[in-house]
């Protein structure tokens, strides 16, 4: 798969849900080295217009990798978890909630936070 970058704060929207593909999905695989997050790698899956990944580089003392759902029903979660011969790390595969349509990668403290959220809430 192709990966784009996508910098701290740059959301990305999507389709949270269709009657052909159903729920969508996302694979988080976040690279570490020496400690510290290097970068994470973003995979849709069940969308109908997949054509690229995203990844997201960290620069200075990032430990921490969070996933942050901010919608209504809270209904992120992680159905699947393993190892990801690609990037050579544990990868999650996560649910994303039933209505949000953004997610985007912001920095708290010394974490990559990934946070859903809706449009309504703007």
């Amino acid at each position: 798969m192709l990966y784009k970058p996508l910098k701290i704060g740059e959301e990305v929207h999507y389709t949270p849900f269709t009657r052909m593909y159903g729920r969508a999905e996302f694979e988080f695989c976040p690279v570490f080295k020496y400690g510290l997050l290097r970068e994470v790698y973003i995979s849709p899956a069940q969308q109908p217009d997949l054509t690229h990944g995203f990844v997201v580089k960290t620069e200075g003392k990032v430990r921490n990798f969070y996933i942050a759902d901010y919608s209504p029903s809270g209904s992120a979660l992680c159905w699947h978890g393993g190892w990801c011969k690609e990037h050579k790390t544990y990868c999650m595969r996560w649910y994303v909630p039933r209505e949000p349509c953004v997610l985007q990668p912001a920095m708290s403290c010394e974490a990559l936070v990934i946070r859903f959220w809706s449009i309504e809430e703007e």
